[in-house]
């Protein structure tokens, strides 16, 4: 290891590079990969909701607690890509469970 870092050196004072430690945020890194995922795509959610039997309730329940069964069941296999794509599905049900709510005002 000593050897690489003379040859670092060396190589560095031939370029005129001075190293300098990176300094950022922990909340900018964290933030910028969490970013883009921080919402819930709506779009669609008429016609699936169409598809699932007009809004049925008790369908919808029981697809939001497969996935929910899914998303565990990855997670302790260490699946965690299928658990995060499970945990989205789950999301997106709850979301059709609240519209299917809201029309029908309960």
């Amino acid at each position: 290891m000593e050897r690489r870092r003379r040859v670092q050196s060396t190589w560095n004072e031939a370029h005129g590079i001075t190293p300098q430690t990176v300094v950022r945020a922990v909340r900018d890194t964290v933030g910028a990969v969490y970013a883009d995922r921080d919402y819930l795509d709506l779009t669609g959610l008429d016609r699936e909701r169409e598809g699932a039997g007009g809004g049925d309730r008790a369908a919808l329940e029981r697809r939001r607690l497969e996935a929910e069964r899914a998303m565990r069941d990855a997670a302790k296999a260490m699946r965690f890509e299928e658990a995060a794509k499970q945990r989205d599905e789950m999301r997106r049900i709850e979301a059709l469970l609240l519209r299917v709510g809201e029309e029908r005002g309960l």
